[in-house]
């Protein structure tokens, strides 16, 4: 489960939710953005990326966009 928190000290506040988890980046996952590639630097920014057994961007924006409907 994953958190947004506004206000700590007011658990009522206190929303959990996967919708607002960073991109799933699959087989990339654990991998430091320093330790790519320039072309896999490129890819990455890219907002067609999509990352191998991961998400794509426009999945991100999708799930994020549902969540705030």
């Amino acid at each position: 489960m994953f958190y947004s928190l506004g206000f700590p000290t007011q658990e009522s506040l206190v929303t959990k939710t996967k919708a607002l988890r960073e991109m799933d980046f699959g087989e990339k996952d654990g991998l430091h953005f320093d330790g790519l590639t320039d072309t896999e630097k490129a890819e990455f920014s890219s907002p067609d990326y999509h990352a191998p057994g991961g998400e794509s961007w426009q999945q991100v924006r999708l799930r994020v966009e549902d969540y705030f409907g």
